[in-house]
């Protein structure tokens, strides 16, 4: 079954003197091989609600490849690829590559097209899921890389969109667990297909021809971590006996010493040494035994001569 829906202009969507916005063809043609089920029906109605012409690819009439002859004006080209098993997603079977780079280089040889790849392939590990399952949906994003990077040169732009958890694209925890992700968003919300397809829909416009291999999140800011903080000190735990700053400084007095609470501490936040025993200041040579002269005698002489010798000799 084909997928053509209305385009008359609606509210937010681009508009004849709008020309950064106008979408680079009028179709959009939407591979979901990479995505199980039927999440790809409530994404190519989102399309259309802002203003896109969506083909389902493979479906009777579609062109095999976007740009190819007969494809009329369909220079738009998106692929999904949704099987994060952290979200309760279905196995992923994959892109097929085969049918995405042939399209890739219709564009490419008609000198103008847009690439995007839908995902919730995040890159990130999750404790409790398959590694190969992780793996081959990495396996799918490096590859589209390099093929964006191959196409680059010739007029296609090639962008990647990374969707956080959305029921919408097939996503489903258990309510418990659903809450418990929620719980950490900014926007405390999942990931609409409205929202996907808003972001799918600046890619492939006319204004967005700079913008090459990049990847942008749609997850309400899922990378930000919001998690509450942390109290600095247990509830209920006593301060120490005269821990309390002193007014002014935000510093807490010393120990108690000869002058008082904090005396002998404060000596020591000025200097930065421990005050001498006894009260005593510590000063140059202070400590020192007095210098002796050669017989035994007195203190070195203020003029400065050998010890013991008179100066004035």
């Amino acid at each position: 079954m084909t997928h053509v829906h209305d385009t008359a202009p609606r509210s937010g969507t681009a508009g004849p003197g709008d020309a950064p916005r106008t979408p680079v063809g009028a179709r959009v043609v939407v591979d979901a091989a990479g995505a199980p089920g039927t999440s790809a029906d409530d994404l190519l109605d989102a399309l259309a609600a802002v203003g896109l012409t969506p083909v389902a690819a493979g479906t009777a009439g579609t062109p095999v490849a976007a740009g190819a002859p007969g494809a009329g004006e369909a220079t738009a080209y998106c692929a999904l690829l949704l099987g994060e098993e952290a979200y309760g997603a279905e196995r992923s079977p994959g892109l097929d590559r085969e049918r995405v780079r042939a399209a890739a280089l219709a564009m490419a040889a008609a000198g103008r097209g847009r690439l995007v790849l839908v995902t919730d392939a995040t890159g990130e590990t999750h404790a409790g899921t398959d590694p190969d399952r992780h793996a081959r949906l990495a396996a799918d994003r490096a590859w589209w890389q390099h093929l964006v990077t191959e196409v680059a040169g010739r007029g296609v732009v090639g962008n990647t969109v990374v969707t956080g958890y959305s029921p919408g694209l097939g996503h489903l925890l258990a309510p418990v667990a659903e809450a418990g992700l929620l719980r950490y968003l900014v926007q405390r919300r999942a990931t609409t297909v409205a929202d996907v397809a808003a972001t799918v829909g600046f890619l492939v416009s006319e204004g967005c021809s700079y913008l090459v291999g990049e990847t942008l999140p749609v997850d309400g800011g899922a990378g930000l971590g919001q998690i509450p903080s942390l109290p600095g000190r247990r509830p209920g735990a006593a301060e120490r006996p005269g821990a309390a700053a002193r007014p002014g400084t935000g510093r807490r007095p010393g120990p108690a010493g000869p002058h008082g609470p904090g005396g002998g501490g404060q000596q020591r936040y000025r200097t930065g040494r421990r005050p001498a025993p006894g009260g005593a200041r510590r000063g140059r040579g202070a400590g020192r035994p007095p210098d002796r002269g050669a017989g035994g005698g007195g203190r070195r002489d203020r003029g400065g001569g050998p010890p013991g010798v008179d100066p004035a000799l």
